[in-house]
């Protein structure tokens, strides 16, 4: 009978040691999941002003003339997926001359994660 309560015993101090060891497991993947699940975000929400400030520099770039561009006007920005990747789309409008004195309107969107610039679209 001895050797019967010393298996008994030593069954239930391995149920009693793996209890903790599993929940200690389950927590680790539980915050690896999290972790995944906060990378998949669109990431902070960059300024208004920043946002302004870079897209006018874009359309300066591209445009005709330093004087060219008037604006921009954002639009309020919102999470939206590009590519599979959840990230913050700005759209945008602005005036611009088109070279013989007339000025006409003209839109687009920025698409950004974590600061940093996915996709830039305007006409």
């Amino acid at each position: 009978m001895g050797s019967a309560k010393v298996r008994k015993a030593l069954a239930w101090s391995l149920v009693a040691c793996s209890l903790p060891l599993a929940a200690l497991g389950y927590v680790r993947h539980q915050r690896q999941a999290d972790a995944r699940v906060a990378s998949q975000g669109p990431g902070p929400e960059p300024g208004r002003t920043l946002m302004a400030l870079a897209i006018q520099a874009a359309i300066r770039r591209h445009a005709a003339g330093p004087g060219a561009v008037d604006g921009p006007e954002l639009g309020e920005p919102a999470v939206d997926q590009l590519d599979g990747v959840a990230c913050w789309r700005f759209p945008f409008l602005y005036w611009a001359d088109t070279g013989s004195g007339r000025i006409s309107l003209h839109r687009g969107c920025v698409w950004v994660k974590d600061g940093h610039v996915l996709r830039a679209r305007w006409d």
